[in-house]
C-alpha cells in the first residue's frame, strides 16, 4: 500500500489555513491590551491609596524614633497639633483630647485594613491632613486602630490613648509633623491622586512620569503628566509604594502591575503583541521557527 502524498493544491490549502490562523492570532494580540508593570514617580498635593493587606503606617514611617533638635527623644510619629483643642484629634480618637502648648504628641501605631482608603494631603504652613475612609466600591468594613500618646513636657507621666474605631464615617487628623514624613514599602491595591474637596474631584498632580520598562518606555520617552492632569492606574497587582515623602508637597514612587494606566484619559496599556515581544521574545522566536518549519514542509515541491 503506497504512502499518502500531498498534492500541490492540498499544500497550498494547508498553508492558507495556517496563514489565516496566524493572522487572526496576531490581530487578536494587537487589539487586546496588556496589564503592564509600571514605575510611577509623581509629585502632587495629595495621594490616596488602598492597602492590599493590614498595615501599620507608623511601622512603615521614618523617622519614627530619634532626637528632636533640642535633644528631646521621641518615638512614633511626633507631631504638633495645629490648633488648641483640635476637633480633628477628638474625631480621630473618639474622645476629647485637650491640648496645651506644652503637650508632646506622637502616633505609636496607626493600623488600617485593606477595606480602608488612606488619603494624605498637604496644606499651607506645613500642615498635613490624614483621612481614613471607606472606599466607594468596597463592600467590606474599614477598621482603624491607633495609639495616640500625649505627654506633658513638664515631666508628668505620659498618658496613652488607644481606641479601635469601626468607621461609619471618615476619620480625620490634621497635624504638623516635626520632620518630613517618609513611608516606605507600603503594599497597595490601588493608588490615585485627587483632592479631598467634596463635589467635583480635582487632580492633585503637579508632575508625574509613568514608565513601562517591559516595552522600553523609560526615561525621557515615558509619558509625562503636568499640573491638573488626571493620572489613573486601575487595580494594582503585586504593587507597593516604594517611598512616599510628605513635606511641602507629596512625592510618590510606585511599582506594580497596573490594569488600566492612563494620563489625561490617554490609555497607556501596550498591545499584548508588543508586550509579549518584549517579555517573552524567546517563546515568540520558538513559535516563529516552528511556523517556518511547517511552511517549508508544506510548500509545493519544485518539479
Amino acid at each position: 500500500m503506497s504512502g499518502w502524498r500531498w498534492t500541490d493544491v492540498e499544500r497550498i490549502g494547508v498553508l492558507g489555513v495556517f496563514a489565516l490562523v496566524f493572522a487572526a492570532a496576531a490581530a487578536l494580540l494587537i487589539a487586546r491590551k496588556a496589564q503592564p508593570s509600571v514605575v510611577l514617580t509623581a509629585k502632587s498635593h495629595a495621594v490616596v491609596f488602598v492597602p492590599s493587606r493590614v498595615i501599620d503606617l507608623v511601622g512603615m514611617a521614618a523617622p519614627r524614633y530619634g532626637l528632636e533638635p533640642g535633644g528631646t527623644p521621641f518615638t512614633g510619629i511626633r507631631f504638633r497639633p495645629p490648633l488648641l483643642n483640635d476637633a480633628s484629634l477628638r474625631a480621630f480618637t473618639g474622645m476629647r483630647v485637650a491640648a496645651t502648648p506644652g503637650d508632646v504628641r506622637s502616633l505609636q501605631r496607626l493600623e488600617v485594613t485593606p477595606a480602608c482608603a488612606v488619603r494624605l494631603e498637604d496644606h499651607v504652613d506645613s500642615l498635613i491632613r490624614l483621612d481614613v475612609e471607606q472606599p466607594v466600591a468596597s463592600d467590606s468594613t474599614c477598621h482603624l486602630s491607633a495609639n495616640l500618646m500625649v505627654a506633658d513636657t513638664s515631666g508628668l507621666v505620659p498618658v496613652e490613648f488607644q481606641r479601635t474605631i469601626r468607621l461609619g464615617a471618615p476619620a480625620t487628623l490634621v497635624f504638623q509633623p516635626s520632620h518630613p514624613l517618609h513611608l516606605r514599602n507600603v503594599p497597595v491595591s490601588a493608588v490615585r491622586f485627587e483632592t479631598s474637596d467634596t463635589g467635583l474631584v480635582r487632580s492633585a498632580i503637579l508632575h508625574a512620569r509613568l514608565e513601562i520598562p517591559t516595552v522600553g518606555t523609560v526615561g525621557e520617552d515615558a509619558p509625562t503628566a503636568y499640573p491638573g492632569d488626571a493620572v489613573t492606574l486601575g487595580d494594582i497587582e503585586g504593587g507597593s509604594i516604594v517611598e512616599l515623602v510628605v513635606g511641602d508637597t507629596i512625592e510618590t514612587l510606585l511599582k506594580g502591575d497596573a490594569s488600566r494606566p492612563a494620563i489625561a484619559r490617554r490609555d497607556l496599556r501596550p498591545p499584548m503583541l508588543e508586550h509579549l515581544a518584549h517579555t517573552h521574545w524567546r517563546l515568540g522566536l520558538a513559535f516563529v521557527t516552528a511556523g517556518l518549519t511547517l511552511v517549508v514542509m508544506f510548500l509545493p515541491k519544485v518539479k
